[in-house]
């Protein structure tokens, strides 16, 4: 988010919704922007003016936030695991997105890596930056060894569960900014993996500067799910410059944010998804079931 593009009525239409939850998926601050490379001073500046200015954080009606990372408040456009202020980095995310572990979440300090347990359903937010290997080392990496495998253990034995990331899971249909698009080796190690536990999971990204929806077919993990793509709620929207054959839904050239409401029932998950542009107005929406 783009803090001096501010998009106030967006913030005051997506908290006038009474969500249960807000979930920030990455690019929540542009630290390495007006300037292309930051420096710890300049992280600290930048998301403290972000918090200055953003509606969210004037709102009178309190909603819990949960956050991730994607590159810009990492630090730097595309950065990665040879990023020189990842640490630095880390310990600002942590203060300005303070949070102690209790019965319903948990951060395994695995970078900004966190678990949240809340109304029965189950949300892993993934760290898609600090452990990113370069493309084309050995070995190749877009979350890292040990988050992959907490990611894997923790979804072991649970009915459903979400798994989010700054940047899109099934973005091969663009060359860059996805893990299938980037890593396509690893990704398909990843969705084998997926795909050997009985857990059912939804994918939830952004990143993208626009919304759509993704149908993943049965093959790709056993069973039909989705992946739920919204961005960018306060910065510069782009067009569709790449064909996506997996887009069930989609608009572009607009700020908005989704609304996922969530309910089990004898026939699996059901999702309603509504996207809204800064107006209120919806965008699209659709009725999602993984069974």
């Amino acid at each position: 988010m783009v803090d001096f593009l501010e998009k106030g009525d967006i913030w005051r239409h997506m908290v006038g919704l009474n969500p249960d939850i807000i979930f920030l998926i990455g690019d929540n601050v542009y630290a390495d922007f007006p300037v292309e490379q930051t420096s710890p001073s300049i992280l600290w500046e930048r998301n403290f003016q972000t918090r200055e200015r953003l509606g969210l954080f004037r709102s009178k009606q309190l909603v819990p936030v949960v956050a991730t990372w994607d590159d810009h408040d990492f630090g730097l456009n595309n950065a990665g695991s040879e990023y020189p202020y990842k640490q630095q980095s880390l310990t600002v995310f942590k203060t300005f997105f303070a949070s102690d572990d209790s019965d319903n979440f948990s951060m395994p300090n695995i970078g900004v890596a966190s678990e949240l347990d809340i109304y029965g359903f189950n949300f892993f937010l993934l760290d898609n930056r600090t452990f990113r290997t370069p493309i084309g080392a050995t070995p190749e990496w877009h979350f890292g060894k040990a988050q992959s495998q907490w990611l894997l253990d923790n979804l072991t034995g649970k009915e459903h569960a979400f798994i989010i990331s700054g940047d899109q899971f099934f973005g091969g249909y663009a060359p860059k900014d996805s893990f299938q698009g980037q890593r396509p080796q690893r990704f398909a190690e990843f969705l084998q993996a997926i795909k050997a536990i009985d857990t059912k999971v939804v994918f939830l990204s952004g990143d993208r500067h626009f919304t759509e929806i993704m149908e993943i077919p049965a093959d790709r993990v056993g069973y039909t799910t989705y992946e739920l793509t919204s961005s960018p709620i306060q910065s510069l929207p782009r067009p569709f410059l790449f064909p996506n054959p997996l887009r069930i839904e989609g608009q572009d050239m607009t700020n908005n944010f989704m609304l996922v409401e969530v309910s089990e029932g004898s026939k699996g998950l059901h999702l309603y998804a509504t996207s809204y542009d800064e107006k209120g107005k919806i965008l699209f929406k659709r009725k999602l079931n993984i069974e």
